[in-house]
């Protein structure tokens, strides 16, 4: 198994020369690293053996990119853990659509509760309850 990838080069930036032997943090927005992220993510694939999330994630120049991660925990035959498998993809544009989706939903469930309101009000007047 490679310790590093093309497809990592091109999502992130590094080399595997510059980047074997780092620390994971240097993937993390600071923020993510007050909240002890990098931590809780593992504590979780140490319990599961796989973790899936989604979160910011930085390149080489700095620049964030929305990222979808699957850790694996990796243990001997023994069962004890020696390393973690992180595959990052990039999701930028498809979190993008999903926001815009989830824009266009919201106004329209807005209008749906407007004509609504609307229709009520209209039922209510044709019925003479509302003069």
């Amino acid at each position: 198994m490679a310790p590093w990838n093309c497809g990592a080069t091109k999502i992130k930036g590094y080399t595997a020369e510059e980047i074997i032997g780092k620390k994971i943090v240097v993937f993390y927005p600071k923020k993510d690293i007050k909240k002890q992220k990098i931590q809780k993510n593992l504590e979780m694939v140490i319990e599961y053996e796989l973790f899936e999330c989604e979160g910011w994630r930085l390149r080489k120049d700095g620049t964030a990119f929305w990222a979808n991660i699957i850790f694996t925990a990796l243990k001997a035959e023994t069962g004890k853990l020696y390393g973690f498998l992180k595959i990052a993809r990039d999701i930028l544009e498809r979190k993008k659509s999903l926001d815009v989706l989830n824009q266009l939903n919201s106004a329209l469930e807005k209008r749906v509760i407007e004509s609504t309101a609307m229709l009520t009000i209209s039922e209510a007047f044709n019925k003479g309850v509302l003069n």
